[in-house]
């Protein structure tokens, strides 16, 4: 069994150049690589397959657009250069990485239970008060069908995007909506 020394997790609902520059920035604070090259997709993805060679690390790409090639070959060089890398990518839709250094399983994940979809939205949303709201939300939302769809009725991503995209005001009003029973 491989130990994990480091770890590195990358959200995706960036494009891929912000991603391999977002682990890029961490190797370099931790000295495991000088200025890597800019610019130039496979120079980069060079730089990083090279500076992760022999890092027992586990590469989280979250969230990721299957139609992102920079971070497929990325993830398909960075698997063929090393057995104590260790790669998990979640993504709505199928990836396909084409390397037979590529062990795949696949997990097909439900919708979140009301409770676990309110926490995510609520450590999420830039204006909750946790403290103050949590059992008025969690009330107001698990009565109601329609203010359940509103954060994103259970899908992780799309919670956390509804989250981000809440203004102060529309977060205020589900304190104000009137419950209506769910279904």
């Amino acid at each position: 069994m491989l130990s994990i020394e480091s770890i590195y997790f990358l959200r995706g609902h960036n494009q891929y150049s912000d991603i391999l520059e977002k682990l890029r920035g961490q190797l370099e604070n931790e000295g495991r690589t000088q200025c890597l090259p800019g610019g130039d997709d496979s120079l980069l993805v060079d730089g990083l397959v090279s500076a992760l060679s022999g890092v027992k690390a586990l590469v989280v790409l979250d969230d990721i657009r299957v139609e992102d090639n920079v971070l497929i070959e990325f993830s398909a060089r960075l698997l063929e250069i090393s057995n104590s890398i260790r790669l998990l990518i979640s993504t709505s839709k199928e990836v396909n990485i084409t390397s037979p250094y590529a062990e795949r399983q696949v997990y097909k994940l439900g919708p979140l239970n009301v409770v676990p979809a309110i926490t995510l939205f609520d450590k999420a949303c830039p204006h909750a008060d946790i403290n103050a709201k949590d059992a008025t939300l969690l009330e107001k939302i698990s009565s109601s069908e329609s203010l359940f769809k509103k954060i994103g009725g259970g899908v992780p991503a799309d919670t956390l995007k509804a989250a981000k995209q809440f203004k102060k005001e529309e977060y205020e009003n589900l304190f104000q909506a009137q419950s209506h029973t769910r279904d």
